[in-house]
């Protein structure tokens, strides 16, 4: 019996998402793959949008703030917004419904 309830222990435990933490970061876009809904910043981190998300509005060189949620080992943006110098800040370019 208790090697059935670990059974089931494990079993609803990979069946839940990872989600192992949420952050932000801001950095210059360094690349953009529309094909692959993904981009990298400046810093090498790679961030891939869901499918079907419209990235056409980003540039290479734009800086940005990414929020972004790590599932599996993978770094998958939320939300993209762009960072003016001046501080103003005109909203979400990107959100992506989690």
């Amino acid at each position: 019996m208790r090697i059935l309830g670990n059974l089931a222990l494990a079993a609803a435990l990979t069946a839940t998402p990872v989600i192992a933490y949420a952050a932000t970061t801001t950095g210059d876009i360094s690349h953009i793959d529309r094909a692959a809904n993904s981009l990298v910043l400046d810093n090498g981190s790679s961030f891939q949008a869901p499918r079907g998300a419209e990235l056409s509005h980003l540039k290479v060189g734009e800086k940005v703030k990414v929020a972004y949620a790590v599932r599996h080992g993978k770094l998958d943006a939320l939300a993209i917004r762009p960072v003016n110098l001046n501080g103003n800040n005109p909203g979400l370019n990107a959100n992506f419904g989690g």
